[in-house]
C-alpha cells in the first residue's frame, strides 16, 4: 500500500472506504459469507479464551508491567486499513484515542475493542497463558484460532480485490 500511515489515519481511512463501499461491500455475497463464518469463529474463539481466562491475563499484564506486554503501545502499528475495515463490517466502533497510555489504541477497560484482530494477537500465547490451560484446552484454541485466521485472510482478499487502492478510492 506504499508508505506506511500512522494508526489514527489508519482508522481514519478504513472509515471512510466503509462510508464509500458499505453499501457494496455488504450487498456482495461472497464477502458476507465469509464474514458470517468468521464472526461465528470469533466467538468460538473468545469463548475459548474466557474460559481459560486470557482476556484477564493479557489485560493485567498489559495494564501492569511496563511497555504493556503484548499490548504495548505500536502493536496497533501492525493494524493495516482492511483488517480494521472488517471490524467496521462487523459492527465494532474503532477507538481513537488509548485507554491506557503504554498500550495498543484498541485496548480497553475489559481488554481488546476489536473482533478481526492482527494474527500476533490472536495466535501469541506467553508462557503466562500456556502455563495456566490443560493441553487440551490449548489444542482446541489453537484449532480454533487456525479457522478464526484462515477466515480472516480470505476476507482481508476479498476487500483487497474489492478496493484494490484504499488510497486511490479515498481521493
Amino acid at each position: 500500500m506504499g508508505r506506511e500511515l500512522p494508526i489514527r489515519e489508519k482508522i481514519a481511512l478504513a472509515e471512510r472506504l466503509h462510508a464509500l463501499y458499505r453499501k457494496d461491500l455488504e450487498g456482495d455475497p461472497v464477502l458476507a459469507g465469509l464474514l458470517r463464518s468468521y464472526g461465528q469463529a470469533v466467538e468460538e474463539s473468545w469463548g475459548l479464551m474466557h474460559r481459560g481466562r486470557i482476556p484477564e491475563i493479557c489485560y493485567n499484564c498489559a495494564t501492569r508491567e511496563p511497555g504493556g506486554g503484548c499490548c504495548g503501545q505500536g502493536v496497533d502499528d501492525w493494524y493495516d486499513p482492511y483488517l480494521l475495515l472488517m471490524n467496521l463490517l462487523m459492527g465494532i466502533e474503532l477507538k481513537k484515542e488509548r485507554t491506557f497510555k503504554e498500550c495498543c489504541i484498541f485496548l480497553g477497560d475489559s481488554g481488546c475493542t476489536l473482533k478481526a484482530r492482527y494474527h500476533f494477537c490472536v495466535n501469541y500465547l506467553c508462557s503466562r497463558i500456556t502455563g495456566a490451560m490443560e493441553p487440551e484446552e490449548l489444542e482446541a484454541l489453537r484449532a480454533t484460532y487456525g479457522r478464526e485466521l484462515y477466515l480472516a485472510w480470505l476476507i482481508e482478499r476479498r476487500l483487497m480485490e474489492m478496493i484494490p487502492d484504499p488510497l486511490g478510492a479515498t481521493r
